[in-house]
């Protein structure tokens, strides 16, 4: 069995170590920034939010990430393309509604498409509908397709639909999806504040804050009943 002290030293050495090679990437990064060098970039190096960093699950991040975001303003054009050649629009063809299927989520290079087109066109959601025509050629013309205003007459009020067609409907379904999420864990929650509060409702307590004793109460008054 190796001994307690030689195994106390071992792990000194490897923390030892582990701190001497974050001094020398400080120090290397330091240099760089003097140096005008901006190759190197940190996550320190641009704007974090806590939501994300600290109190956000993994799952909710997803969910709300530019990927998911923008993948479902294509499953929204596709949407919106299959009612319409429903409704008679014999333009929008099924190899356009194929190619629509096969790029629904967006990979790093779509982005990368989108943000020249967005440096063009001065339009997010535009910059996403060229974006979606380049990976579905056959779709280009049709993407984002007017509104109608009769179905028998097939007459266009618009040549495109409007952006918060996309953009307020894809909130509304990350926000349910979100809740989906949040609920069962929320339930648990209440379940766990409800058996405390039970269990421990005649237990006195002394509030403590700003560092300094406050009045004293009931614990179950920490939460709800």
């Amino acid at each position: 069995m190796p001994n307690n002290d030689e195994d106390a030293q071992a792990t000194i050495l490897k923390l030892q170590k582990q701190l001497e090679e974050a001094h020398a990437k400080a120090h290397n990064v330091e240099a760089e920034a003097k140096a005008g060098n901006n190759a190197h970039v940190s996550d320190y190096d641009t704007y974090q939010t806590s939501l994300t960093g600290r109190y956000c699950s993994a799952e909710i991040s997803r969910l709300f990430s530019q990927r998911s975001r923008h993948s479902t303003w294509r499953k929204l054009w596709l949407y919106l393309a299959e009612a319409e050649r429903e409704l008679g629009i014999h333009s929008i063809t099924p190899e356009a509604l194929e190619q629509m299927r096969s790029h629904l989520v967006l990979i790093d290079a779509d982005f990368e498409v989108a943000k020249v087109e967005e440096k063009a066109r001065k339009h997010d959601v535009m910059a996403h509908v060229h974006a979606f025509g380049v990976s579905s050629p056959a779709a280009a013309g049709i993407i984002h397709y007017g509104d109608l205003v009769n179905s028998k007459s097939l007459t266009l009020r618009s040549s495109k639909a409007t952006s918060c067609y996309v953009t307020d409907n894809t909130e509304l379904i990350l926000i349910r999806d979100a809740m989906d999420l949040l609920l069962p864990k929320l339930a648990r929650v209440i379940l766990n504040l409800a058996k405390f509060s039970v269990e421990w409702k005649g237990e006195p307590c002394l509030a403590y804050t700003h560092l300094q004793p406050g009045m004293s109460f009931g614990t179950s008054l920490l939460s709800p009943e």
